[in-house]
C-alpha cells in the first residue's frame, strides 16, 4: 500500500513539473493584502492562475507570527464569478514561531476566480 501512494506522489508531482514547463497556466489575480487567518497565521500575497483545464491554482505564502510551533490544516475557498466555489486544503507542518512557508493548493473545479478566503484549524 505505501509503495502505491509513493508511486502516486511521484506522477503528480511529475505532472506538476511538466505543466508548470509548458507554461499551461494562466494568471488569474494577485491579492497583495496579508491576511490574518488567526492563531498566529498569516496568509499573503497570493496568486491566483489557472490551469489548462479551468482549475485555479493558489499560491501563498504563510507566516506564524506566535510564539508556538504550528501544525495547522489550511483550508482555502476559491470564489468563481458566477457565484461558484471551490475548496483546497493542505498541512501545514511544525512551523516555527517568525517562520515563512510557501503553500500551493489545487482546487478541483473549473471557474473564474475573483476571490480566495483563508480559514485555519490548529492541529
Amino acid at each position: 500500500m505505501t509503495w502505491n501512494v509513493l508511486e502516486l506522489a511521484m506522477r503528480h508531482e511529475l505532472l506538476h513539473d511538466f505543466l508548470v514547463e509548458t507554461r499551461s497556466e494562466k494568471p488569474a489575480f494577485v491579492d497583495e493584502r496579508i491576511i490574518d487567518a488567526g492563531a498566529g497565521l498569516h496568509f499573503g500575497p497570493t496568486s491566483v492562475d489557472v490551469d489548462f483545464l479551468g482549475a485555479p491554482i493558489v499560491r501563498a505564502h504563510v507566516v506564524n507570527d506566535g510564539d508556538q510551533i504550528v501544525d495547522a490544516l489550511v483550508v482555502v475557498t476559491v470564489e468563481g464569478a458566477n457565484g461558484v466555489s471551490a475548496r483546497a486544503s493542505t498541512w501545514v507542518e511544525r512551523l516555527v514561531p517568525h517562520a515563512a512557508r510557501a503553500i500551493e493548493l489545487f482546487c478541483p473545479t473549473a471557474l473564474q476566480p475573483v476571490s480566495v478566503h483563508w480559514s485555519v484549524t490548529l492541529l
